[in-house]
């Protein structure tokens, strides 16, 4: 990976409104500037508007009259506008999560351990194992990413839920909406003596609207962010949080310690909340005054004071008792289940190992990252050990056929399918290559699939050649298979018995020529 700090989509359409609220408070400044914000004549000329006295320029009258019947709305639209983006453009700008070392640092350290993906040679290292397992129980260990993310959407959300209430209130302002506070009272165009006009009010309202409009889906962007730091699994793009706690290793025990109680998520994230808003301030407070107003103990004429050794008098040794097991007799012994692989006692949900990756499954192939977490363990099952299965593998004699079948590669396989179920799962793409060349699989009328037919001709000699594909790309490519089906007699067709065999037995007769296949028929069934 080329950068090192990923961004999510989120991230990017949030510096879009930005921009965007930024534009908006470009145009109403301009507006405000170049048009005239109040035009008024006496009430004597609204109902002779064409007299001598009253075809003038009303300039000054118009100027005077701004402070008495214009609202503070009226007048501070575009700041408002323009406020809201610079401390936008503020937010972004800031090292809370973009640009802060120990951030881009936890990026750069997973991006040295992702060449294991495509089985770099520099994989095969032990060094180099070594200090990927260092990386990996650092960023399964460690939560940085997400209180930095966290923190950083968190604060934008007051911002955002800021403006867009205040723009909106604004909006309903111009829409000349009575509002409960006298800050938005309605604008007065007429008095006893002067009558007014605001030549902008339809444009104020038009942008108005626009610039709720983009705060409000603004708002529900950083929403589904804060939703994303939450972690809840399967919910708010963190797809690798719900796939790792099915993650199974070859002893059937979960590898990740994975949260999927909401309740408990919900109770984590108050208390994880109120840890970072007010216990946290606290303690940093305290250790302040203790760093600068601490002190020392006295310790003066200490050396001159002798010190008395105490005589240390041993114990008399207790008569042994013997402890039964709780619910037995004594010479019964319960049995306790005991774990191979001990997990620890915090969740990997708010881990920064899973934060990357789900930032990762916006731009890379989830199945990708799916193949990477199986090769971060050696006792998780890997694609690459999917081979030819020849027990189910089935040769027929009578139609001069053979069905491939392979063996199941553990849970990877299992959520690699759930994946790309929508795009019909993983499929194998396969062909022989014999003596008369190249010989491709009989089309399957349902579309791709795990188990090609292939036409053979028995007594020749084939090597198969297959790989996984999934979203129209090759994820694992599989070990050649070499086999040769030996002819069966016609003795044995005649008899018309099971015309299909597990491959394994074809291989058998390889072995012992002067085996018979009639009694290998026999032992099968």
């Amino acid at each position: 990976m080329g950068v090192l700090v990923l961004k999510r989509t989120g991230d990017k359409l949030d510096a879009v409104f930005a921009a965007a609220i930024f534009v908006l408070g470009l145009a109403v400044f301009g507006i405000y500037l170049g048009a005239a914000r109040l035009t008024c004549v006496p009430t004597s000329c609204q109902g002779r508007p064409s007299s001598a006295n009253c075809a003038r320029d009303w300039v000054y009258l118009s100027s005077q009259c701004e402070q008495t019947f214009l609202s503070y709305p009226d007048t501070n639209f575009h700041f408002l506008l323009l406020l809201a983006s610079a401390l936008f453009f503020g937010l972004l700008g800031s090292p809370i999560f973009y640009g802060n070392p120990a951030c881009t640092e936890l990026f750069a350290g997973f991006s040295s351990i992702w060449k294991l993906k495509n089985n770099d040679p520099i994989t095969k290292d032990v060094e180099w194992k070594r200090k990927m397992h260092l990386i990996l129980d650092q960023l399964k260990s460690s939560s940085t990413l997400t209180k930095n993310y966290a923190l950083y959407h968190g604060l934008g959300l007051a911002i955002d839920g800021l403006s867009f209430l205040l723009v909106s209130l604004y909006t309903l302002h111009f829409f000349d909406f009575s509002l409960p506070t006298s800050y938005f009272a309605v604008t007065k165009t007429e008095d006893a003596n002067f009558v007014c006009d605001m030549p902008n009010k339809n444009l104020f309202q038009w942008f108005g609207v626009a610039a709720t409009l983009v705060l409000f889906v603004k708002t529900v962007n950083r929403l589904l962010c804060v939703g994303f730091a939450a972690a809840f699994p399967g919910l708010f793009g963190r797809n690798m949080v719900l796939y790792a706690d099915e993650v199974v290793d070859k002893n059937e025990e979960n590898v990740y310690h994975i949260q999927n109680n909401p309740i408990a998520v919900l109770y984590h994230i108050l208390t994880a909340t109120l840890q970072v808003v007010f216990i946290a301030p606290l303690q940093k407070l305290k250790n302040f005054f203790q760093f600068y107003f601490h002190k020392l103990a006295d310790d003066t004429g200490a050396d001159e004071k002798g010190y008395r050794t105490l005589e240390v008098v041993e114990p008399a040794p207790a008569a042994p008792v013997e402890e039964h097991a709780p619910g037995t007799n004594g010479f019964a012994t319960p049995v306790e289940i005991k774990r191979i692989r001990q997990l620890p006692l915090f969740y990997h949900n708010w881990s920064d190992l899973f934060f990357i990756m789900d930032v990762m499954s916006g731009g890379v192939d989830i199945c990708d990252i799916l193949i990477f977490i199986s090769k971060t363990d050696d006792l998780i099952p890997v694609m690459d050990d999917k081979k030819v299965d020849v027990h189910l593998s089935r040769l027929d004699v009578a139609a001069n056929t053979l069905t491939v079948s392979y063996t199941d590669a553990g849970i990877i396989e299992k959520l690699l399918d759930v994946e790309l179920y929508s795009n019909g799962g993983l499929s194998v793409v396969a062909w022989l290559e014999g003596p008369t060349g190249r010989i491709e699989a009989n089309p399957n009328e349902s579309g791709p699939t795990k188990n090609p037919t292939f036409p053979v001709t028995m007594g020749t000699s084939y090597e198969l050649i297959s790989a996984v594909f999934g979203n129209g790309k090759m994820l694992v490519r599989l070990p050649n298979f070499s086999f040769h089906p030996r002819k069966s007699s016609r003795r044995a067709i005649r008899r018309n018995t099971v015309s299909t065999y597990p491959l394994s037995l074809s291989l058998k007769l390889k072995a012992d020529p002067y085996l018979s296949i009639l009694t290998l028929e026999d032992r099968f069934k």
